[in-house]
């Protein structure tokens, strides 16, 4: 009985080990792609004089920028979660002291460097930081989205209000620049912490 429970309990490692793996392979390429994701204006041409609310009042990059959060949450989100998951794991299969005993030096160096790489990209590329710093993003830039919208409602009900336009362009353009300085901010503030 005490083989068969060695083999099961040998197989459980191996399977918590592999699954560890993945999960850390996983989290270091969503964080890497997610990392590199780059911003993409939308563009549109108008066709001779008609007006355009959504490309003169610039909803259409408003609701690019909205896409481009919301991949940069999603991949975040899932990296972050991957990262935790593979230290969990491997942190419950190193700490347990039953299982240490079963398995080989060559598998416990090997998960201990799982852990120290799992650190590193956590601490490196910080997931759950650009995950809240774009739910952040998203939730301004929905507000603006429906702002935009609502102006463009009033526009279209209300002839008199064509230059009503240059001051929503200028409320969106000023919403964007302030998201791209405060990444900007985030980035330079991470990169300080890791040089000191």
């Amino acid at each position: 009985m005490s083989l068969m429970t060695t083999d099961i309990n040998s197989t459980l490692i191996n399977i918590a080990s592999i699954t560890a793996m993945l999960a850390s392979m996983l989290a270091g390429f969503t964080t890497a792609i997610a990392s590199k994701k780059v911003r993409i204006k939308g563009s549109r041409h108008k066709a001779g004089n008609e007006i355009d609310y959504e490309f003169d009042t610039r909803l259409v990059d408003v609701k690019v920028e909205l896409d481009r959060q919301c991949s940069i949450l999603r991949w975040q989100n899932l990296a972050a979660t991957s990262l935790t998951f593979s230290q969990y794991i491997i942190g419950g299969v190193l700490t347990t002291s039953f299982i240490q005993d079963t398995l080989s030096s060559n598998i416990v160096g090997l998960l201990g460097l799982l852990v120290l790489i799992s650190s590193l990209i956590h601490q490196h590329f910080r997931p759950d930081l650009k995950a809240r710093l774009a739910k952040e993003q998203v939730v301004k830039l929905r507000s603006l989205l429906r702002d935009v919208e609502d102006n463009i409602f009033a526009i279209r009900n209300d002839a008199q209000c064509e230059l009503f336009i240059k001051d929503i362009r200028s409320h969106v353009s000023s919403a964007l620049n302030e998201i791209e300085n405060t990444e900007l901010q985030q980035f330079s503030k991470k990169d300080a912490e890791q040089c000191a």
